[in-house]
């Protein structure tokens, strides 16, 4: 590990201890994707970004650079990026502070979705390539 990643680790601890909570819960695949690790996890229900950790349902290439959004999110933020980010995510889809079919639109997804590379094609759909 390089001095920057054991400084980013540390930055990020809250989200990656988290992160390795959840890990105890199981996955069924992982990968890595640009310093991150992703786990495909049958007990998640859409996604979720910890630090350099991120779960998914099923990773698709979309939710994986959504989710990546998230976590460099967390790596501007360090210590602020759960009560900042986290919590209003949380809240937003805990209890549908959204218009249907308009959760990426606002603050944090939208800022997420840019940071990871995910853009509207001409016909209104998200894509993205990893």
């Amino acid at each position: 590990m390089t001095a920057r990643q054991v400084f980013l680790y540390l930055w990020q601890l809250p989200q990656n201890l988290l992160g390795l909570c959840l890990l105890a819960l199981g996955h069924d695949e992982a990968f890595n994707y640009k310093g991150a690790r992703i786990y495909s996890c049958a007990w998640m229900k859409g996604g979720i970004s910890l630090g350099r950790y991120i779960f998914l349902h099923f990773p698709t290439s979309v939710d994986v650079c959504h989710e990546y959004g998230h976590t460099r999110q967390s790596r501007i933020m360090g210590p602020l990026y759960l009560p900042v980010v986290g919590l209003w995510s949380a809240t937003r889809a805990a209890f549908n502070l959204y218009h249907p079919g308009h959760y990426f639109d606002s603050f944090p997804e939208d800022w997420a979705d840019r940071l990871g590379g995910v853009y509207i094609d001409i016909d209104g759909k998200r894509k993205a390539s990893l």
